[in-house]
């Protein structure tokens, strides 16, 4: 096992990190079949050979001379994940460099994304799994959302793309919340803002000054947390999928919270889907929200 391979002279791998080049990612982990793939790589299952715990292998490729966006990318989200050691953050277990590739290994988390895991809710209630069962388990999951994000915060991360996909719910009771993905996520301080970056998320959790290509920051990531909190407690979303729907995002304005909500869940809402992001909670704050602490749903 060796050092660091050399880097982009802006690009470092903490030394926390031991990146593998002298060895290949096969000859420690058993790959198995593609999990999924997006625009930053392709993610494989696998099995560490030596204590077959289950891992899953996120493998960029960069070509033989290492394109400096790709690799920059790929070592930048090792960097980042191994700042992160949260039991609700996905876990960084190494990383190989062999020929055109680098492979990130992770801790695989299992079961469902948030989208699934409401469809699952939906059956469990169907089959008399109580509305109070199901509400506590809402709850906790919600407080390891704010958790996560608090965590990641703290080192000075913006995550950039808080969406159902990137939130996986584990099957196995008592269900745990894991923040997965750090692919778009950057680092900066947390009073700096990204000036004029195209928006890296996905829309519908996208908070109005990324929409209008404005300078933002973590505080973009709570107005996520809003979107998704309205999500978990109503079933439905604050903002239509629409022309129509980009336009009230820009103004705030949310649909209105049915009874289905507590007045400190319409409070906690109301102080996340904020159009000025300075006026936020952040997520520091958002822990300590009397929704968390006292009433909750």
């Amino acid at each position: 096992m060796g050092g660091c391979l050399s880097q982009p002279a802006n690009i470092q791998a903490p030394a926390s990190v031991e990146i593998v080049f002298d060895r290949k990612v096969e000859d420690d982990y058993d790959i198995g079949p593609k999990l999924g793939e997006g625009v930053q790589g392709v993610v494989f299952s696998g099995v560490c050979k030596s204590t077959g715990t289950k891992v899953a292998v996120k493998r960029t490729h960069i070509g033989s001379y290492g394109s400096s966006a790709s690799r920059a990318s790929a070592f930048a989200e090792i960097e980042l994940l191994s700042y992160c050691d949260h039991p609700n953050v996905l876990r960084l277990m190494g990383a190989y460099q062999t020929g055109g590739d680098i492979n990130m290994v992770c801790k695989k988390v299992e079961g469902w994304n948030l989208i699934q895991y409401l469809i699952q809710l939906d059956k469990e209630e169907a089959a008399g799994r109580s509305a109070e069962d199901i509400a506590a388990e809402k709850m906790s999951l919600m407080h390891q959302l704010v958790d996560a994000v608090a965590h990641v915060h703290a080192r000075d991360i913006v995550y950039r793309d808080l969406k159902p996909a990137n939130l996986m719910i584990s099957e196995q009771k008592p269900r745990q919340l894991t923040l997965i993905d750090f692919g778009r996520a950057t680092h900066l301080d947390r009073a700096a803002r990204l000036e004029k970056e195209q928006p890296m998320g996905t829309s519908l959790f996208q908070a109005p000054e990324v929409e209008e290509r404005a300078a933002y920051g973590q505080q973009s990531d709570m107005w996520a947390v809003g979107v998704l909190v309205y999500l978990l407690i109503s079933g439905g979303m604050p903002f239509e999928h629409s022309i129509a729907g980009l336009y009230k995002v820009l103004a705030g304005q949310y649909r209105p919270m049915d009874e289905s909500f507590s007045p400190e869940a319409k409070d906690l809402v109301s102080r996340l889907l904020v159009v000025d992001p300075d006026k936020r909670l952040n997520a520091a704050q958002c822990t300590q929200h009397p929704f968390f602490t006292r009433e909750g749903l």
